[in-house]
């Protein structure tokens, strides 16, 4: 397991959080950590496998539903949805893809 990829709003902040977070972390390997300037270019990539979702709760359904889409496994930050039923459509888009949602 390792870290593949990170995105923000912008391209700016996405290498912002990476220049101050990841070489404590990683050291010289954060260099090899891709910077994307939004989310959707993050789910194009092949080389993610699994996504953690730290946005508010009212975008979860939006952007797991993406992640399922494109294939990718979810880590979802709590609390996982505003009302059950959001809940209960990721997990069957999980299931039915035959991907984690965490």
């Amino acid at each position: 397991c390792s870290l593949a990829a990170v995105a923000s709003r912008s391209l700016e902040k996405s290498q912002s959080w990476c220049e101050e977070v990841l070489p404590p972390l990683l050291g010289s390997e954060s260099d090899r950590v891709t910077r994307y300037g939004s989310y959707d270019e993050l789910l194009e990539d092949a080389s993610v496998d699994a996504v953690y979702v730290p946005l508010p709760t009212s975008l979860h359904l939006e952007w797991v539903l993406k992640c399922i889409e494109k294939g990718k496994h979810v880590l979802l930050e709590k609390p996982c949805a505003l009302q059950l039923s959001d809940l209960e459509t990721m997990a069957s888009a999980a299931q039915t893809a035959g991907l984690v949602l965490m």
